[in-house]
């Protein structure tokens, strides 16, 4: 702590604070800004305060206004915090400049969403700042206050702000309910960094985005024997000729799971990208599939080409696919990977045809299809799948849901359909992230709609960034060049939620706020574990339950509400930055309750790993030894000033404190940087 808050006083900032050549001004976390806000001040004269759940996540934004000389020169401390609970320390503050992004082809993004850490990136008069704080899972429920000291143009400046830690704790990432699935373009990162695709400075570039993904529990990634329109045109899994014998090269994409365990945490589900809808389009009609299946080969150079194998379906193909599977399953299994679903795909609102699905009955009867659909009509699933025909379907994303109409009937209040075995997603869709939407809709994103019925959310892409295309030359979206783009992860109505830095991918605003829609949704369910189960609801205090509900449903309905009076369409969640932010302090409120008593029932645990700890690159891997003699072989991924998270090479992560360990273990530690 650089000075003493003892003595502060605790007076709300309501207004622009003005020193020298700068103003300072606290902003709305929900706003996005503009290079026009110093003509609307949309947002503005609000107290700088943020609301944090032990081990989450909360941010907004301080704009600063001044000439260019100081904006380029500004430079801040953060305080601890002081609250009832103690302290909550600067070490788990950090704030970003925020900047302008170059992305975007008709309609390019016109607001300071970038964050970064390294230099101000001022546009005009403007340079805006990003305040974000990481409680630890163990922060006690309380309001903290702290101090910024803002420094420009030789004038330093201290800004109060807040800090509400309510009683709900956010539980690991990879123990979340919630299922983020987030979209990759790993083609993209190459091409913007123009490294070779899968090589070694390709997986170092891509990290960052790993790092991203394992912040909001991501657990599936793809794999390419097809190149498949939406997501790549080069496999990483490839063929090798040696001397007239295909034989498929596993190395890429174990390379790419590798990489991906060490810095996101474990998988539970890898789809096996052998069809997509692009197929009878070569072919030239729905139904039908062309002669030959595309697919990329490699040279001893490790060159990549395009190339062709015979279409799967004839007798004699059926050996080579069931090698090729079965490889694939042994590569997982290497990896730790051995209760990871594995599924085919992907399919869409045009089904795999019925040859197709035949033929994969006949080579892999266990595996199932990974299907992103809208889905009105398809069935209820059948414990952990969806029987459609004769596609066995285990992994199903849809905007709408797959269950329409069978919400839980007797609590009105109640969304149903995350307590399902079967994986269900919903797609947030096209128009919901548009760029002239505000920050809200990407908080309410995770909730998609009342209609649907979901255990999680996608159709949101981490790093589908505009690029050089490499092989046309023209500038344009690295989902475009891929085929019809479906759905259309970073065309003109679409953001990518990172953007590219000079060593991979940045946080930008929208990414924040999904993390907080996250949030709100694990409070969400949380609440509906207890509400849904009358042993677990009747230990509320009498009347709460009730109160509850009236308070989920009056949040739903206001919603819906005004999408209708603003007239906005189907896929688009509309609500007031103010509103929404008044009922995410009630709904963790609520779901503080909750969790305690699930926590008592046994069906809930404590967090084990620091969400706020720093990321440090994976370390090697090591025999780790503590103060009982007991050993375990992993990988240190982050530590604090008294613990250290190590990673198993199954991917379960532990923390670790300090003095459990052993003498020489706490030495290695210390030494580092």
């Amino acid at each position: 702590m650089f000075f003493s808050l003892k003595f502060l006083p605790l007076i709300p900032l309501l207004a622009p604070l003005t020193f020298a050549n700068l103003t300072v001004t606290p902003v709305y976390p929900l706003t996005s800004i503009g290079p026009d806000w110093a003509e609307t001040r949309e947002g503005a004269g609000y107290d700088l305060s943020l609301l944090a759940p032990p081990n989450g996540t909360a941010s907004a934004p301080v704009v600063v206004e001044g000439p260019d000389s100081a904006l380029r020169d500004l430079s801040f401390r953060i305080s601890d915090a002081q609250g009832p609970g103690g302290r909550l320390g600067a070490e788990r503050f950090v704030l970003r400049y925020a900047g302008m992004e170059n992305q975007g082809l008709d309609r390019p993004i016109e607001e300071f969403s970038v964050l970064t850490p390294d230099a101000p990136d001022p546009v005009g008069n403007l340079q805006v700042l990003w305040l974000t704080v990481r409680p630890p899972p163990q922060q006690p429920e309380g309001t903290y206050r702290g101090v910024i000291e803002i420094s420009g143009g030789g004038h330093t400046e201290r800004v109060p702000f807040t800090v509400e830690v309510p009683g709900f704790v956010m539980p690991d990432p990879y123990e979340m309910i919630t299922y983020a699935y987030l979209y990759q373009s790993p083609e993209g990162v190459a091409w913007h960094y123009n490294v070779p695709l899968w090589s070694d400075e390709h997986l170092d570039l891509m990290e960052p985005s790993f790092r991203l993904l394992g912040r909001v529990g991501s657990r599936h990634l793809d794999l390419y024997v097809y190149p498949d329109q939406y997501f790549g045109r080069t496999s990483n899994i490839p063929f090798r000729n040696r001397n007239g014998v295909i034989e498929p090269d596993f190395n890429y994409a174990e390379r790419y799971l590798r990489r991906y365990l060490d810095i996101a945490g474990p998988l539970d589900s890898v789809s096996l990208i052998v069809w997509s809808p692009q197929l009878p389009v070569i072919a030239g009609g729905q139904g039908q599939m062309p002669d030959r299946l595309p697919v990329s080969f490699v040279d001893e150079d490790g060159v990549f080409t395009d190339g062709d194998l015979p279409m799967y379906g004839p007798p004699e193909t059926r050996m080579f696919w069931e090698t090729l599977i079965r490889d694939t399953r042994r590569m997982l299994d290497g990896l730790g990977l051995e209760d990871t679903l594995l599924t085919l795909g992907v399919g869409s609102d045009v089904r795999a045809n019925a040859d197709t699905v035949a033929f994969f009955n006949q080579v892999a009867p266990d595996l199932g299809w990974y299907l992103l659909t809208h889905g009105r009509g398809d069935p209820k699933p059948r414990g952990d799948h969806m029987q459609i025909g004769n596609m066995k379907v285990t992994y199903y994303i849809s905007p709408f849901g797959p269950f329409r109409g069978s919400r839980t009937r007797e609590r009105p209040a109640l969304i149903g359909g995350w307590d399902n075995e079967f994986r269900q997603i919903s797609s947030v869709r096209f128009g919901l992230l548009a760029p002239w939407r505000p920050l809200i809709n990407f908080r309410t994103a995770a909730e998609g709609s009342t209609e649907a019925e979901w255990r999680g959310f996608t159709g949101m892409g981490i790093d589908f960034w505009v690029v050089d295309h490499p092989r046309t030359g023209r500038r344009e979206s690295s989902m475009i060049q891929h085929g019809r783009g479906w759905p259309r992860m970073h065309t003109n109505n679409t953001r990518a939620l990172a953007a590219p830095g000079p060593n991979g991918a940045l946080e930008t605003t929208r990414y924040e706020m999904v993390l907080e829609g996250i949030q709100e949704l694990e409070a969400r369910i949380t609440l509906e574990r207890v509400l849904s189960r009358n042993a677990l609801r009747s230990q509320l205090p009498r009347g709460v339950a009730a109160e509850i509900e009236t308070f989920l449903k009056d949040r739903v309905n206001g919603r819906y509400a005004l999408m209708a009076q603003e007239g906005r369409g189907d896929y688009v969640i509309w609500a007031p930055a103010e509103v929404a932010y008044d009922q995410a302090r009630d709904l963790f409120r609520y779901a503080a309750q909750a969790r305690t008593i699930l926590l008592q029932a046994g069906e809930l645990s404590p967090p084990t790993r620091d969400a706020g700890l720093r990321a440090w690159p994976p370390g090697p891997l090591r025999t780790w030894t503590d103060t009982q003699g007991r050993q375990v072989e992993a990988r240190m991924i982050t530590r604090s000033e008294n613990a250290v998270m190590i990673r198993l090479e199954n991917g379960r992560e532990f923390l670790l404190p300090l003095d459990t360990l052993s003498v020489t273990d706490r030495a290695w530690v210390e030494a580092l940087p």
